[in-house]
């Protein structure tokens, strides 16, 4: 396989944020049109004294931001420029002020910090030396973020003994089919599944190694794919698959210098 260049790796990293991000952007407008997102997250109770400044209460202001949002995610997928960037980065952080927090947890968090290294590394010359190290500073963060979870898991007794993913099978947010309701009633296969996402996490690292790299990929793929349509984390899948090609460069970057 070919090495990927480093614009090779922010200009797919940059697409498949750009879907991510138009995803996100519809997922907004269907709250709004359903009237959930205004009443499950009152700006009276959410601003913070220093933000209190911002008018970010109305129904009105939030669909004009949904709208940028919207607007410049399609501008990115055709051009990876750092004021679009710099833009959409504003965005999602009036985003984080209008929640009081991020809307999605981790995957909100991980575009927020994609979308500021990608604008880092289009503000400087591609060589540069920040440039580089903006991009290397996301695939570590991304490494991490697999290496934290699983740890997280192996200190949770209920992953440990597989009472956490029936938790999740018969949480009424995700509103699973039967079958997999179903399938993780058997506390033998919900403990083995479990263990298996934590040896996945807990070893990503080792996509590293030359020989196991397009493995963990493929496993990094089906694992987010599998989230996504069984417990409808689709903000987590783009999420992650936009670092992906990024991540890439990165194994390929250490492995010419190490392995």
């Amino acid at each position: 396989m070919a090495p990927l260049t480093i614009f090779e790796a922010t200009r797919l990293s940059s697409k498949i944020l750009s879907i991510g991000l138009i995803v996100n952007s519809l997922e907004y407008f269907f709250l709004i049109f359903k009237k959930q997102t205004l009443e499950s997250f009152p700006w009276r109770i959410l601003k913070r004294k220093s933000f209190s400044y911002l008018p970010l209460g109305s129904d009105t202001t939030l669909k004009a931001l949904v709208a940028f949002n919207f607007m410049f995610a399609i501008l990115l997928f055709n051009i990876s420029s750092p004021i679009i960037l710099g833009f959409l980065f504003l965005i999602q952080w009036l985003f984080v002020v209008r929640f009081g927090g991020t809307f999605n947890g981790g995957s909100d968090s991980l575009q927020l910090l994609l979308l500021f290294c990608l604008f880092l590394h289009f503000c400087f010359d591609t060589n540069s030396f920040i440039s580089i190290a903006s991009i290397l500073y996301l695939a570590v963060q991304v490494l991490l973020s697999y290496l934290i979870a699983g740890l997280k898991k192996f200190k949770s007794k209920d992953w440990l003994t597989g009472k956490a993913l029936q938790k999740l099978a018969f949480n009424r947010s995700f509103s699973l089919p039967s079958f997999i309701t179903n399938l993780f009633q058997n506390r033998l296969i919900s403990t083995i599944t479990g263990y298996l996402v934590l040896v996945f996490e807990l070893s990503f690292v080792a996509i590293l190694i030359p020989k196991l790299t397009g493995i963990y990929f493929l496993l990094g793929f089906l694992f987010h794919l599998i989230n996504f349509f069984i417990f409808g984390l689709n903000r987590f899948f783009f999420a992650w698959m936009a670092t992906y090609p990024i991540l890439l460069f990165f194994v390929q970057f250490m492995q010419a210098k190490y392995f």
